[in-house]
């Protein structure tokens, strides 16, 4: 059995609970700014898209700037915060205490880093952030994967040597495609399995990572 050298997490809806206020924040964007009752099947709808592409899907047809959309979205997200699922933060502070540990994910670092330094992660020892500006493939393009591969390839690990973390299908299928281990987080053992259909390892606690 290979050993493992890394782990890397996706970040919304595996380190953090993202949806509620993620939603919360959008649906309350569309309603101050343009009057419209934006509903939770059309942020569902789209949910999962690169940061810019989601923003255009979903304001496209209320206003055709889409970089001013982001930015009344991002000013509104301190009234929307989000938290870290238990486990998270002692999972990935101590994994990244024994190996290298990194986030590959469709969210924009503006949020992404923000967040992760509010809710007490080991920023400084996260060896690879990458998120929405860091490249033009997004998962399930398994093309997504090639910063972090470059990433590992300088610390001397391969792709056999890691394993990604995520909550979705679109994670497992990019993971497996680039030929990187998958292992499935649930966000709680009462939560539904998304992979109970595959023969892979699911987690309902980041936690159980570390033992």
């Amino acid at each position: 059995m290979t050993a493992v050298r890394a782990y890397i997490f996706d970040y919304d809806d595996t380190l953090v609970r993202t949806r509620q206020g993620r939603f919360a924040a959008m649906k309350a964007l569309a309603e101050r700014h343009y009057s419209y009752d934006m509903s939770d099947a059309e942020i569902e709808a789209h949910w999962g898209k690169s940061f810019t592409t989601l923003f255009a899907s979903l304001f496209g047809a209320l206003d055709g700037d889409t970089p001013r959309v982001i930015e009344r979205y991002l000013a509104l997200l301190q009234d929307f915060p989000i938290e870290a699922y238990p486990g998270a933060v002692e999972a990935v502070i101590a994994l990244s205490q024994r190996c290298f540990v990194g986030i590959v994910t469709s969210a924009h670092s503006r949020v992404v880093v923000a967040d992760l330094t509010r809710l007490s992660f080991p920023v400084g020892e996260i060896r690879h952030i990458q998120c929405a500006e860091d490249t033009t493939c997004h998962k399930p393009d398994p093309l997504v994967f090639e910063p972090l591969l470059k990433a590992l390839e300088k610390s001397g690990i391969k792709p056999a040597e890691v394993v990604y973390v995520g909550d979705a299908i679109t994670d497992f299928s990019a993971a497996s495609a680039a030929g990187i281990p998958f292992v499935g987080y649930r966000g709680g053992p009462n939560r539904e399995n998304p992979f109970a259909a595959l023969p892979i390892r699911v987690v309902s606690d980041l936690r159980e990572l570390v033992g």
